[in-house]
């Protein structure tokens, strides 16, 4: 039975997908210390642990087009949809390889054994400049961490597109978020040697691609609702935009401002 509470003590029930990284964290902990050994072997320990220490104080973002804002905050709803609830609607804007949804149950079900009726986890991406994955939007929206910290987890990349590449799941490829840094190195330090400097480490770690599934980022997963309020801000790129598209805008800023969210327009 799904219970919020324990039964027993009362306390609140642990989100799914940060009480199963924790069960993992030993694998990735393997990952992370064979990483930061081959860096001093090849003359780079410096150059990883600035990047660890930048990713430490990595950002989750995400993208999304104009009208699905003006859709969710225009209607009488504070909730944001997840990408689940949103499939169902077709309120989709971006091409997705066949059977997306299908994929992206699948890897919930591999990865946390969520119940595949649940519409509950949101996804995002890791930044160190704010930015994001313009093949899903011209509005980037970052999140604020003291919203998400509790209920958020990491992964190796694009979820579904390595589940439908590999048809399994590395738990190795999984972090808490407080442990994302280490998650980052993992996956990263081999592309690190001593020529690289900080500014480099921003499209290391996302990379926007020809189209989505040419990006290569580390992907955040966030279980729960969410609403305005978990926006930190949130970026409009307003370049060639219609009339109508400015009319949506201005309703969208309006809605977002009122909630104590930080609007701006590119």
């Amino acid at each position: 039975m799904n219970r919020s509470n324990c039964p027993h003590c009362g306390r609140p029930r642990l989100f799914q997908n940060v009480n199963q990284s924790r069960t993992v964290q030993a694998e990735l902990e393997q990952r992370y210390q064979a990483a930061k050994s081959q860096a001093v072997s090849r003359g780079c320990e410096q150059q990883v642990q600035d990047f660890e220490t930048a990713c430490e104080n990595s950002v989750a973002v995400f993208c999304c087009h104009l009208e699905r804002l003006f859709k969710t905050f225009t209607d009488g709803s504070e909730l944001y949809g997840s990408f689940s609830q949103l499939e169902k609607l077709r309120l989709r804007y971006e091409k997705s390889i066949p059977e997306w949804e299908k994929l992206r149950k699948q890897v919930e079900i591999e990865l946390y054994g969520i119940d595949p009726s649940s519409d509950d986890l949101h996804y995002a991406a890791l930044s160190l400049d704010g930015e994001g994955l313009k093949n899903y939007g011209n509005c980037t929206i970052l999140l604020r961490e003291s919203m998400i910290s509790h209920r958020a987890t990491c992964f190796e990349g694009n979820s579904a597109q390595l589940f439908s590449k590999t048809h399994s799941i590395d738990t190795g490829w999984l972090s808490a978020w407080d442990l994302r840094h280490k998650l980052c190195v993992a996956k990263l330090s081999l592309k690190i040697d001593a020529s690289v400097t900080p500014p480099d480490f921003v499209r290391m770690l996302l990379t926007n691609g020809k189209t989505s599934s040419d990006d290569n980022y580390v992907e955040v997963h966030i279980l729960g609702p969410m609403t305005a309020r978990t926006f930190e801000y949130i970026t409009w790129d307003s370049t060639n935009q219609d009339q109508t598209a400015k009319i949506y805008w201005k309703a969208v800023k309006e809605k977002l401002q009122n909630q104590g969210v930080k609007v701006i327009e590119k």
